[in-house]
C-alpha cells in the first residue's frame, strides 16, 4: 500500500497552512488492476534488459569503470591515488561492492545498472501513480519500461543507470514530504554523476511542502554529500582532480561546438520513431494547456519534468558533450513523467470517457513500443554497439594459453579492453600512437604482437610493418555477429629495414 495522502492542507512559502485547492486532491484509486499491470509490465522490461546482457563485449568505458572498482579491493588503494578519474567517487566504490557480492565478470556488473534501471522503474510509477492517478503511473511505467534505448542501455556498467535511479528516488522521497532524504539521495545522484542536478526542479516542486524552508533542508541535504566528496579529494590529493579531469576530457573552455544535429539524432530513440515522439508531445502540450493557471499536483509534475529535462540538455550544450547514447538514459523517465503529467491534468479538466484517459495511453504506449523494444533488446537498433570488440574472451583466452609470458603486444586501440580483460597477464602490452613508435618497439622485442580492430588505422599500420619488411600473419580472428571482422591478433617476424 502506498502511503496515506496528504491532507486537505499544505504549507506555504511562509509556513502557514493554507486550504488546498480542489484540484490538489489526490486522484482515486483505481482497484488492483493498474498494479497487476505493472508488475507485469516491470517483469516485461527487466526481461528485455537482460536479454543479451552476457552476449556482448563491454564498452571500453564500462572496462575503465570495472578496472576502477578492481583498484579499490581487494589488495589496492581506497582512495584511488594511482587513478586519473574524471567522474565522482560514488561509482567506482558501488561497483566495486557489487562485484564483491556478484563476481567482476561482464554480465555480473551489467546487472548493477540492471538492478538500477528496476528501481528506477518503480520509482517513475510511485511518482506519477501518486501525482496523477493509477492509469497515468502504468502509462509512465509502460513509456519508460519498453524505451528502446532503455532496454539497450540500462543493464549496463555505465554510471548513468545509478544515477538516475538515486535520482528518481530522491524525487520520490521528496513527494512524500521528506526533503531532507530528497537532498541527500540527490547528493548521492550527483556522487555518481554531476549532470543529475538536474532532477532538482522536479525534486523542488513535487514536495507537499514548499517555499524557502522545504528548500533549504533538499539543498542541506545536497550540501552534506558534497562535503563528503570534497573531503574524498582532499585524502586523495591527486595531481590532476576529477573536476579538472573530466572539464579536460569535454569541450568546457576549448573550441568545441555542441553536436546539436547529433542530439537530435538520437532523440528519436526514447520512444523508437519521430512519430511517437510527436504523439507523446501532444499529449504534453494539451496536458499543459489544460493545467494552464491550475498550479495542480500533475501540473507541477508536467512543469518540474519538462525543466528538468530541459536543465539536462543545456548541461550536455555547456560541456559540449558528445552525443552518445547512454547520455539519453535520464531523459527516459522526465519524458515518461512529463506524459503522465499531461494526463492527469487533461482528466482532472475534462470529464472522464468510459476509458481512463491513462489507460488508453498505456495501450496505445504498449502497441507503439513493444516492435522496438524487442529489437533493442535482439540488439537490432545501433545503440550500445560493442561489436567492434567481438571475441574480446577470445583473445585473453589465446594470450593465456598459447603466448609465451615474455612476449610483447603492441595495441592502439584496445587500452581499457586491455585493462579488464588482461588484467594479471605476464605480457608486456605497450600502446603506440606513432607508427615510428610501433616499428621501435617490433624491432627491439621478441617475440612480439600485435592486436588491432579490423577496418581501423591499425590496418595502415599493418601495411606499413610489411612495407618495412615484417611477416604480418594472423594467429587469431575474431568475428562480429554478421560476420564481418572484429579483432586480429597478428605475430610480427623478421627485421625492419
Amino acid at each position: 500500500m502506498g502511503p496515506t495522502p496528504p491532507g486537505p492542507c499544505c504549507v506555504t512559502g511562509s509556513g502557514t497552512e493554507a486550504a488546498a485547492a480542489p484540484g490538489d486532491a489526490p486522484p482515486a484509486p483505481a482497484g488492483r488492476t493498474p498494479r497487476v499491470l505493472a508488475i507485469g509490465l516491470l517483469g516485461l522490461g527487466l526481461a528485455l534488459r537482460l536479454a543479451t546482457i552476457g552476449e556482448d563485449p563491454l564498452h571500453p568505458d564500462e572496462c575503465l569503470y570495472a578496472s576502477w572498482a578492481a583498484a579499490v579491493w581487494p589488495g589496492g588503494d581506497w582512495l584511488l591515488r594511482g587513478e586519473v578519474i574524471d567522474k565522482p567517487p560514488l561509482f567506482p566504490y558501488l561497483l566495486m561492492a557489487w562485484s564483491q557480492l556478484l563476481g567482476p565478470g561482464p554480465a555480473a556488473l551489467r546487472l548493477l545498472g540492471a538492478a538500477s534501471s528496476l528501481v528506477g522503474l518503480l520509482c517513475v510509477f510511485r511518482i506519477a501513480r501518486t501525482v496523477a492517478g493509477e492509469w497515468a503511473g502504468l502509462a509512465a511505467l509502460c513509456l519508460a519500461s519498453l524505451s528502446p534505448v532503455a532496454v539497450a542501455l540500462d543493464a549496463s556498467a555505465f554510471t548513468d543507470p545509478p544515477a538516475v535511479a538515486l535520482a528518481l528516488a530522491s524525487v520520490m522521497v521528496a513527494g512524500l514530504g521528506r526533503t531532507t532524504g530528497a537532498g541527500l539521495l540527490l547528493g548521492l545522484a550527483l556522487a555518481a554523476k554531476p549532470t543529475a542536478l538536474a532532477f532538482l526542479p522536479l525534486a523542488l516542486v513535487m514536495g507537499p511542502a514548499r517555499g524557502r524552508r522545504a528548500t533549504t533542508r533538499l539543498l542541506g541535504g545536497v550540501a552534506a554529500v558534497m562535503v563528503m566528496v570534497l573531503v574524498w579529494e582532499w585524502a586523495r590529493a591527486p595531481e590532476v582532480g576529477f573536476v579538472a579531469a573530466a572539464l579536460r576530457h569535454y569541450g568546457v573552455g576549448q573550441d568545441v561546438a555542441p553536436d546539436g544535429s547529433g542530439w537530435a539524432a538520437l532523440l528519436r530513440w526514447i520512444w523508437g520513431r519521430p512519430s511517437m515522439g510527436l504523439l507523446w508531445g501532444l499529449v504534453v502540450v494539451a496536458g499543459g494547456a489544460a493545467a494552464w493557471r491550475r498550479w495542480t499536483p500533475p501540473g507541477r509534475l508536467l512543469a518540474g519534468s519538462l525543466a528538468a529535462g530541459v536543465l539536462y540538455l543545456a548541461f550536455q550544450a555547456l560541456l559540449s558533450a558528445p552525443a552518445w547514447d547512454r547520455y539519453l538514459l535520464p531523459l527516459v523517465p522526465l519524458a515518461a513523467l512529463a506524459v503522465a503529467g499531461g494526463i492527469g491534468a487533461l482528466e482532472k479538466r475534462f470529464p472522464r470517457g468510459p476509458l481512463p484517459l491513462g489507460a488508453v495511453a498505456g495501450l496505445l504506449a504498449l502497441l507503439l513500443l513493444l516492435a522496438p523494444a524487442q529489437e533493442a533488446a535482439q540488439g537490432r537498433l545501433p545503440l550500445g554497439n560493442t561489436s567492434a570488440y567481438q571475441g574480446i574472451e577470445s583473445v585473453a583466452a589465446y594470450l593465456r594459453a598459447q603466448v609465451p609470458g615474455r612476449a610483447t603486444v603492441l595495441y592502439r586501440d584496445l587500452g581499457w579492453h586491455i585493462r579488464y580483460y588482461m588484467a594479471g597477464f605476464t605480457q608486456d602490452f605497450i600502446w603506440y600512437q606513432e607508427r615510428e613508435r610501433m616499428l621501435s618497439v617490433a624491432e627491439s622485442a621478441d617475440p612480439v604482437l600485435l592486436l588491432a580492430v579490423a577496418g581501423t588505422t591499425a590496418d595502415e599500420d599493418v601495411a606499413q610493418l610489411r612495407r618495412s619488411g615484417w611477416r604480418v600473419t594472423p594467429s587469431l580472428n575474431t568475428y562480429r555477429h554478421d560476420g564481418t571482422p572484429a579483432l586480429v591478433l597478428y605475430l610480427l617476424a623478421g627485421e625492419g629495414r
